[in-house]
Formats: structure tokens, sequence, C-alpha cells
């Protein structure tokens, strides 16, 4: 930090708040005397899977399937990020070991993106 043309120190404390299981679940930042802030808030399903994570106003959201492999991630505003991911269904070569076989993403403009996996 510098104010007017003298360099300055900035004192950042940094608060981490963990559920039952040991998982993140908030990360605050307060910078020398003002107001901690929630930086981070992390929910988890009842099986300890991501379900969702905030970042001060934006929102992303997780989505798995039966074998509790990443499906789909997005933001609740559409125009930050959202991607699907294919395994064992659509794409040139369908994956039942994990690996992926499509993926699908949006860019700001809404615009569809896909790649294929071999």
């Amino acid at each position: 930090m510098e104010v007017l043309g003298k360099p300055q120190t900035a004192k950042i404390k940094k608060r981490y708040v963990y559920n039952n299981a040991g998982a993140l679940k908030n990360l605050y930042y307060q910078i020398n005397q003002d107001p901690e802030v929630l930086i981070a808030s992390l929910v988890y399903d009842e099986l300890g899977m991501l379900e969702s994570k905030s970042f001060l106003d934006v929102k992303l959201k997780y989505e798995y399937n039966i074998r509790n492999w990443l499906n789909e991630m997005n933001s609740t505003a559409a125009h930050i990020f959202k991607q699907k991911l294919y395994y064992e269904n659509k794409g040139s070569f369908f994956r039942w070991d994990g690996n992926i076989s499509r993926i699908d993403w949006w860019d700001k403009d809404g615009k569809e993106h896909r790649y294929n996996y071999q």
C-alpha cells in the first residue's frame, strides 16, 4: 500500500472456520482495523461433497452423478461461468473409468463451446 509516495504496511488477518468433518466452511479477511469480511463460504452435502461455493457476491453450484463424479458447475449469474462434464454419455468415447469424454462450457456472452476427448 502506498499513500502519497510513502510506503505503508498493512496487517492482513485471515480466519478459517471448519465444519465438524474438518472441511473448510468459511474464510474471513481483515485488513488493519477494518471490519472482518466474509470472503468465501462453502456448503457440503451429507456425503461431504461440495454443493456450493460463494465468493463475495458470486455463487458457484456443483452437481454430481451417482458415482460422485462432477457433472456440472455453474454460477448463479450464468454469464460468469457454466460447464457440463460428460463421462459415459455423449462425447466421441464413452468413458466408464472416470475420465471425461466431453466438456461443454458457455462464455460470458452465452455462446456454447464443446470439446470431445479421445
